[in-house]
This record gives structure tokens, sequence and C-alpha cells, in this order.
């Protein structure tokens, strides 16, 4: 698919710094989809300092196997200086700006 950058809402699947440290960005939330148990998210800012870090578990499902829809929320927004997403595993990440 590819990373977009429309709009409001930023579309992520694949690793790589989006900001560099310098460029300010004002978040409200992310939602990451991932496609399998156990699939790994790391995002950080231009100093490398975590944003989120979180692990796919096992959701309810006919096989118990399915990944949850996980999200961290800002209501207000948050500033970050840079961002870079480390690592993602699979699936998809939606950022969501203020």
């Amino acid at each position: 698919m590819g990373n977009t950058y429309a709009d409001r809402t930023w579309t992520i699947d694949t690793a790589g710094e989006i900001h560099a440290l310098g460029v300010k960005v004002k978040i409200s939330g992310l939602e990451w989809h991932p496609n399998a148990v156990d699939n790994d998210l790391s995002i950080l800012d231009g100093n490398s300092k975590k944003i989120w870090h979180i692990r796919a578990k096992v959701a309810a499902g006919a096989n118990s196997e399915e990944p949850g829809v996980l999200t961290k929320a800002w209501p207000e927004g948050q500033w970050f200086d840079g961002f870079n997403v480390s690592v993602i595993d699979g699936g998809t990440l939606y950022v969501f700006l203020a």
C-alpha cells in the first residue's frame, strides 16, 4: 500500500522517519490495526524518545487469534519534535493530526 500523508490523517504501513528533529507535529491520536498477533509497533520522536511502543495481543475471536485495534489518544493534541516509525511489523497505523 505505501505511506500516505493526505489531509489530517496519515496512513502508515512502512517504517521510516516521517519528520526529522526540529519539525514539530501535533497529534491527537494514533490507531494501529495490526495484521497478526505479536506484531510490534514502535514510534519515536526526533530525539529517539519513545512516543508509543506496543505489541499486538490475542483478542476475542473464533480461534482467539485475531489482533484487535490498538489506540493511543491525546484529546487536546500533543506536540512532538519529529516523528519516526522505527518498527511496524505489520498492519496499518493511522496518525490523526490535531
